[in-house]
């Protein structure tokens, strides 16, 4: 099986998209962890802004210290904790 966004061979296991119903892929191509890590980078980015209005402003420059990884734990805590929906 292949990667559909960077090519390289994984296996079943390794298919990070196996479990999405509808699958989003061809037969025979899926999703290596890496690949989606960055798919999931990207989303949470989109919604650094979103967040940072919704922070009082003593937090907000705590939010704005942060580096991007840090940033996108936020956005998880956000969504688990209800506060962004």
């Amino acid at each position: 099986m292949l990667c559909s966004s960077c090519g390289c061979t994984i296996t079943d296991s390794q298919n990070i998209s196996k479990e999405l119903n509808p699958y989003p892929h061809d037969k025979g191509f899926g999703t290596c962890f890496e690949c989606g890590i960055e798919k999931i980078k990207g989303m949470c980015i989109q919604l650094f802004p979103m967040l940072r209005e919704s922070i009082c402003e003593k937090h907000r420059e705590k939010f704005d210290s942060m580096s991007e990884d840090q940033k996108c734990s936020v956005v998880f805590l956000a969504f688990k904790d209800g506060v962004l929906k």
